[in-house]
């Protein structure tokens, strides 16, 4: 009788952690979390704002991600970005924007799966001193990320 009992608890307990351990498998195998290359190179007085031309499936409420590996830039110099939907409408909801200067691996919070769902976005970027003199950069993108960053 004890032996049934242990047996049948068990079995539930076995079950229940199945169902708990697949969704959380689930979710995290659902994250758009792979890393797609991106670069820009901006010519001397293209004023306005600029996009990652790349639209990625936003499936999950953690920030993007980008990472800055190669920057032109001089002392001083930052670079403003943001979540974006396919008609680059800001998805920050309130949320500032990230500002950085440099290489380096940055996390942008935004709204954006909380307003959109599970829809396609990108990342927008604005350097003020593009008026001024050419500007580039490149590195890596995901619209979802697995950890938080500077």
């Amino acid at each position: 009788m004890l032996k049934n009992k242990f047996a049948k608890k068990l079995a539930a307990s076995m079950l229940v952690l199945g169902v708990v351990s697949g969704a959380i498998l689930t979710n995290v195998k659902a994250a758009n979390t792979a890393d797609h290359y991106w670069q820009f190179y901006k010519e001397l007085g293209n004023a306005g704002n600029h996009y990652i031309p790349e639209l990625r499936s936003k499936t999950n409420t953690t920030p993007a991600y980008v990472k800055i590996s190669y920057w032109e830039g001089k002392s001083g110099d930052y670079v403003q970005m943001w979540v974006v939907d396919q008609d680059h409408n800001s998805l920050q909801g309130g949320i500032p924007v990230k500002t950085v200067s440099g290489n380096g691996q940055y996390s942008i919070h935004s709204n954006a799966y909380e307003t959109i769902g599970n829809s396609p976005v990108t990342i927008g970027f604005y350097a003020p001193y593009r008026n001024f003199r050419s500007w580039s950069a490149s590195g890596v993108w995901s619209p979802d990320s697995t950890r938080n960053y500077n």
